[in-house]
């Protein structure tokens, strides 16, 4: 597998200083990029929200009972809480429709509820991915580049990854490929190069989170580095649409991880944003 075309140039979406009508026009532009790719995100990150809810009674309730792991997951949750809340596009949902803390009723069933939502999670993870991978593979369909056959190629050879990696997701398929054909049927040469682009910077992130998978059988990561690199990769893909929209915002979640670094236990790993516990 050949993931060389996804080499993450990132668009510029902006306009030229100095040219408000154009820089409004380019602000535009963004909105719909980042919403083309967003649809479907705020599932697992609002399942992430009720987890880091649900660890958070390690630090209240039941620390006294809770694991080590558990208690200094607990103790960071209010981070990870902090950087949903920085995402403007992916407003949390209504208190009602979160699974209340407050029902647990001992620490057993805390780790039962975790167990579940991080099932949840690792599903809605998957079917995102497939979404991203379908989007993708619209855009190229409708905007192709002049090294068609290569990006497919490289695609494809990432979609086999993510099923090693994650599992399949068979479910909607034909669905979404309409609805990626539909938002792109009327898009003007300007945008298919902005929604290619900005594709590409996604499948080279998604090249970087799969890259373990690449290396042989006894280098896979067992199931907590797995479920931890799907989460970050979530955290990852929402901010770059994020500040897609917003790019004064970038310097708000830089400030929020470098937080999440320094409260460590122990030497970080590759960002220092932990999302499992």
């Amino acid at each position: 597998m050949n993931a060389r075309p996804f080499t993450g140039a990132l668009i510029a979406l902006l306009g030229s200083a100095g040219m408000p009508a154009f820089a409004a026009e380019a602000d535009a532009l963004a909105a719909r990029t980042a919403s083309y790719y967003a649809g479907g995100l705020d599932t697992p990150l609002q399942k992430i929200r009720t987890g880091a809810a649900l660890i958070e009674t390690c630090k209240k309730r039941f620390r006294s009972k809770c694991s080590k792991w558990h208690r200094q997951a607990a103790d960071r949750a209010h981070f990870t809480l902090e950087y949903l809340d920085a995402l403007t596009l992916f407003a949390p949902q209504p208190a009602a429709t979160v699974r209340p803390a407050a029902t647990l009723a001992s620490y057993t069933d805390v780790v039962a509820q975790l167990d579940a939502i991080n099932g949840e999670i690792r599903d809605a993870a998957r079917v995102y991915d497939h979404a991203l991978f379908t989007r993708y593979e619209a855009t190229l369909t409708a905007c192709p580049p002049e090294n068609l056959a290569q990006y497919r190629e490289s695609l494809e050879g990432l979609q086999q990854l993510d099923v090693r990696a994650f599992g399949a997701f068979s479910s909607g398929g034909d669905d979404e490929s309409s609805r990626a054909a539909a938002a792109l049927a009327a898009t003007s040469a300007e945008e298919c190069a902005a929604v290619r682009d900005f594709g590409e910077l996604l499948m080279t992130m998604m090249s970087a989170k799969l890259e373990p998978w690449r290396r042989g059988p006894d280098a896979v990561p067992g199931p907590d580095a797995t479920r931890s690199i799907a989460n970050e990769f979530l955290f990852e893909v929402a901010t770059e649409l994020e500040v897609t929209v917003h790019p004064d915002e970038r310097a708000r979640f830089d400030e929020i991880a470098q937080r999440v670094h320094d409260s460590e236990p122990a030497a970080p790993k590759k960002s220092g944003f932990h999302l499992s516990w």
